[in-house]
């Protein structure tokens, strides 16, 4: 049996299910959202230890965690409280407890054949931990400062002979009330370093800007890999981020070398992953520069634009120890 982790309305998720009922695959789609206050779980344990775990789902469907074979973590959100619970301090306990439940049932499951565990997520996602492992294993990495300190990113910057962009250390998105802020990787100029008083309170990642002919995302699926390749710089408004003007930007499959191909493979096995998005800058000289690695990026747009059949690698991927 399969397990999806995502939430309702992810549309990766909805792909993946057609390609396993095609397949004939058990599976169960788990919607984090709907926990606790729509599912219920169980883990019993006697005086001589484990005894069995479940989760009842919204639709009364029992799922045993010791009929799954392999999980698929997609995109969990938290759980929906709506107006259950008001008082903040009482909803930050329950919110707690709940994540400390879902952590144990991941931890019940670690046998399992996963897509990717949350735990080899969480430490391939860190980018001082990417850059650091990427650069020990022979990829070339852009010169790369991660401060708060004004004083090292004003002589960073005068090292890159002010060729240096910003990005976030984290996501790539700022969640207000009312809307979400995305945060587009950015050019610094000089002016730029007259205004440095925030970053004190949230360290940031400063690179020397890198020269581009064009750029490519790497999607590794157990043994197999999909490129796909990013003009990003025939459009003036995507020369620094193509995702300011995705419409526009052209995407075509591309012939990845052999010797990358087989070093994106190792790395991502090396970082305990079976499946990984990895962001090059081809340079104009046409070497391969690694940016970062996203362990749970998304991919179906990359299949919608080039037909890359990366869903049904997925597919295969979850079913080869179910079938």
């Amino acid at each position: 049996m399969i397990l999806i982790v995502t939430n309702r309305t992810d549309i990766h998720a909805d792909h993946v299910i057609s390609m396993l009922t095609k397949r004939a695959a058990p599976f169960v789609r788990w919607n984090t959202e709907d926990f606790p206050l729509g599912n219920y779980f169980e883990a019993l344990f006697s005086a001589q230890g484990y005894r069995g775990a479940k989760i009842l789902t919204k639709a009364g469907r029992p799922i045993e965690l010791e009929m799954i074979d392999a999980v698929w973590y997609r995109r969990p959100l938290p759980g929906d409280f709506g107006n259950a619970i008001k008082n903040p301090t009482q909803r930050a306990f329950a919110e707690h407890e709940t994540k400390e439940a879902k952590t144990g049932i991941w931890q019940l499951m670690s046998a399992c054949n996963w897509v990717n565990h949350p735990d080899a997520n969480r430490v391939a996602s860190n980018k001082l931990h990417q850059l650091k492992v990427a650069a020990e294993f022979g990829f070339t990495i852009p010169a790369t400062l991660v401060s708060n300190s004004p004083v090292a990113i004003r002589q960073f910057y005068d090292e890159c002979q002010g060729e240096m962009v910003f990005k976030r250390l984290g996501g790539g998105t700022i969640d207000y009330a009312d809307q979400v802020e995305v945060l587009y990787t950015h050019k610094i100029n000089a002016s730029d370093l007259d205004n440095l008083e925030d970053i004190v309170c949230a360290p940031g990642i400063f690179q020397e800007y890198v020269p581009k002919r064009v750029e490519t995302r790497i999607t590794i699926v157990g043994d197999e890999v999909f490129a796909c390749e990013i003009d990003s710089q025939s459009n003036p408004a995507t020369v620094h981020d193509w995702r300011r003007d995705f419409a526009n930007t052209r995407y075509r499959t591309h012939e990845l070398p052999v010797t990358v191909a087989k070093k994106c493979l190792d790395f991502v096995r090396m970082l305990n992953l079976k499946f990984g998005a990895l962001d090059f800058v081809i340079r104009p000289d046409s070497a391969y520069v690694f940016l970062e690695i996203n362990p749970n990026g998304q991919w179906l747009w990359i299949e919608n634009l080039t037909s890359l059949p990366i869903g049904n690698a997925i597919a295969a991927l979850l079913t080869r120890r179910t079938l």
